[in-house]
């Protein structure tokens, strides 16, 4: 779980990287969305070689699942691609540092966990609502913090 935890910092921290390899006049700004379309292709691709890897570790076939599963599969990731696009805007045009656009965007998983509680009936237990609920105020009031 550490392990996990440490490189989805590692990883997460770092999406922003090779944006700093640009030349600064050339793509600053709302020039920087330019690149969002090759990083949601590339991020779908190393998504779907992952997978692959893994079940072939196992020695079990990909199972490509349904039409539905699939478009629910792109349209999150175009939903995610759109929040990313967002950031980069909210830190180009508006100067809102990383430290504090990212957690801001991490914030999301309350929205997505208030849909599954009302919304999908996904968590049902009052004990596991409460949790929930005491961890989305923290992550608000760090999102706050901010």
């Amino acid at each position: 779980g550490i392990c996990a935890a440490a490189s989805v910092g590692l990883f997460g921290g770092s999406v922003l990287v090779p944006l700093k390899f640009l030349p600064s006049d050339e793509f600053s700004g709302v020039a920087s969305l330019a690149f969002l379309p090759s990083f949601g292709c590339g991020c779908l691709a190393a998504a779907a070689s992952l997978a692959a890897a893994f079940r072939a570790c196992r020695g079990e076939p990909v199972p490509l699942g349904s039409r539905g599963t699939l478009l629910a599969g792109l349209g999150s990731g175009l939903v995610w691609n759109l929040s990313n696009a967002c950031q980069l805007l909210a830190m180009s045009a508006y100067s809102v540092p990383y430290g504090v656009a990212y957690p801001i965007l991490q914030a999301s998983l309350v929205v997505a966990g208030l849909l599954g509680i009302f919304l999908f009936r996904e968590i049902r237990q009052p004990s596991a609502i409460a949790v929930f609920f005491a961890s989305a105020a923290t992550v608000v009031a760090g999102a706050v913090l901010l």
